[in-house]
């Protein structure tokens, strides 16, 4: 499921723009798990924030990152693929929470 909608939100929504970032993760692996006779329980969506990113732990794995302090050519609410559970990948920003560019995030990572 990919969400093409966009919804321009000020910097300092980021609490807003974050809970529709973990709705779109749980409606995505609701709409993967709907597929088949699946009866695993609802995953969860939780937050770490750090000095530059917060980390987006789905399901107690590392799922992506969200930068809070424009850093490396990245602006604020880029979203950056895990490179490892403590880091992002820096190569390019996979989207963005406050424009809503949602379209390469899925429940089970960033591409």
């Amino acid at each position: 499921m990919t969400t093409t909608n966009t919804y321009p939100l000020p910097e300092y929504d980021m609490d807003i723009a974050l809970a529709l970032y973990a709705d779109h993760l749980l409606a995505d692996w609701k709409a993967f798990a709907d597929r088949g006779a699946n009866t695993l329980p609802l995953p969860t969506v939780s937050f770490e924030r750090g000095r530059t990113y917060i980390k987006v732990i789905f399901d107690r794995s590392a799922h992506s990152f969200i930068v809070i302090k424009p850093t490396k050519g990245f602006k604020v609410g880029d979203i950056l693929k895990a490179a490892t559970f403590k880091a992002p990948a820096t190569n390019m920003a996979r989207g963005s929470v406050l424009t809503g560019a949602l379209n390469r995030t899925l429940w089970c990572g960033v591409i």
